[in-house]
């Protein structure tokens, strides 16, 4: 309890108050002021939320508290800015560590959460949403710790990291219906995700890795779906790797691509890692100067990737792309043109591959330089044009490419 000396004459009482000592209780629809018992909060505080309260909130003292003890968003505490001008984030929490936030609805400002300054934030059962610009924005080295959460229907992206901040995530997160990008991962950031179902989903990009940044599927039980997005799902560039250990990326019937990757980018497929872009109205998987490599232990499971019934490629690594099989199944199936197609100084080594029942007449095409290595394998039709060199164990040959951009 919280207790104060009142003196009366020579008489000393104790008194007590009506507060427990860092246990807060804000009931917005009673008219009280989830503002002021923040910004009266000591260090440390739990604060329970109730009912809906339209407020900005900045939040300065470290290892606070807010609970709106909902289970499902009907029941949840509401902290909204809507109708508040200037516009601000919601919830700002600028270098500060330990901050919880649970069982919230948290809307209707110009970022949902905001926080830079090497802060630490902690999120759970929170729905984030229709926010003007970002759900959740964190720069400066600060880290979000996020689980079974949603961050939807946001004016730009659902959660930005910038600035080598790094977000983990776990358990039933869903970051979609956002109008750019459900993730965006940037300037040396990383999202790590374990014992994580992550849906990324009909956003306009469900994932965007770039500028040094990486994304870590971790263990076997996450599997993160990037699924009908307006233009790609997963997209990986300058310089940022998507590592996918033991887990499974979906990234299918998306508007354009399931997966694109560009300017010295790196997909690594390990272990039991999977793949799967099926459905794409263009490419199912599209490289640019970019390394894509299937690895695992010898013994141990082994990667997979799966790529069909794409509009246009399955497969296309242009710009000195290189696609490495050391270990894995790769199926290429039922594309609206060329199943894989390497140009322009690309290099592909397959094993235990499929090609089969692709369009346009090549289920694999070689042009411009590209060298591949064929062990293994299960390949339909071949096109090449003179520049290409290929070797390995499969019986490979190749015909005259009737494209008229490949070199006769």
């Amino acid at each position: 309890m919280i207790k104060k000396l009142v003196v009366f004459g020579v008489f000393t009482v104790l008194a007590t108050s009506q507060v427990i000592a860092n246990e807060i209780a804000v009931n917005c629809d009673a008219g009280e002021s989830l503002s002021s018992a923040v910004a009266d909060a000591q260090e440390g505080a739990s604060i329970s939320v109730s009912g809906t309260c339209n407020e900005l909130l900045v939040i300065t003292q470290d290892n606070i508290t807010l609970d709106g003890a909902g289970t499902d968003a009907v029941n949840r505490a509401t902290i909204t800015g809507q109708g508040l001008f200037p516009p601000a984030s919601v919830i700002t929490a600028n270098g500060i560590r330990g901050l919880h936030l649970k069982g919230l609805n948290i809307e209707r400002g110009l970022h949902g959460i905001s926080a830079k300054g090497a802060a630490s934030i902690n999120v759970e059962n929170v729905s984030i949403r229709q926010n003007i610009v970002m759900g959740v924005l964190m720069s400066e080295k600060s880290l979000l710790v996020i689980k079974d959460s949603r961050v939807l229907s946001n004016g730009v992206t659902g959660l930005e990291i910038d600035g080598n901040s790094a977000v983990s995530a776990t358990g039933h997160v869903n970051v979609s219906d956002n109008n750019v990008f459900g993730f965006d991962i940037l300037g040396n950031s990383s999202l790590t995700m374990s014992d994580a179902d992550i849906k990324a989903n009909r956003n306009t990009i469900g994932i965007q890795i770039g500028i040094g940044s990486s994304a870590f599927i971790k263990d076997a039980n996450t599997t993160v779906e990037t699924n009908e997005n307006h233009s790609i799902g997963t997209t990986i560039v300058s310089g940022g790797t998507l590592f996918i250990f033991e887990g499974s990326l979906m990234a299918n019937n998306n508007g354009l691509r399931g997966i694109s990757a560009f300017t010295n980018s790196n997909i690594d497929l390990d272990r039991s890692g999977s793949i799967t872009a099926i459905g794409n109205a263009e490419d199912g998987i599209s490289l640019e100067d970019t390394i894509v490599n299937m690895f695992t232990m010898a013994g141990a499971a082994e990667p997979r990737l799966d790529v069909r019934d794409n509009g246009r490629y399955g497969v296309v690594a242009l710009l000195n792309s290189r696609f490495d099989m050391s270990f894995g199944e790769l199926t290429v199936m039922n594309n609206g043109e060329a199943g894989f197609w390497a140009d322009n100084g690309s290099a592909i080594r397959l094993l235990n591959a499929t090609i089969k029942n692709n369009g346009d007449g090549s289920d694999l095409r070689l042009t411009f330089g590209a060298r591949a290595e064929i062990n293994a394998s299960d390949i339909g039709t071949v096109r090449c044009d003179k520049t290409v060199l290929v070797r390995g164990d499969s019986d490979v040959k190749c015909k005259k490419s009737k494209h008229h951009d490949d070199d006769d």
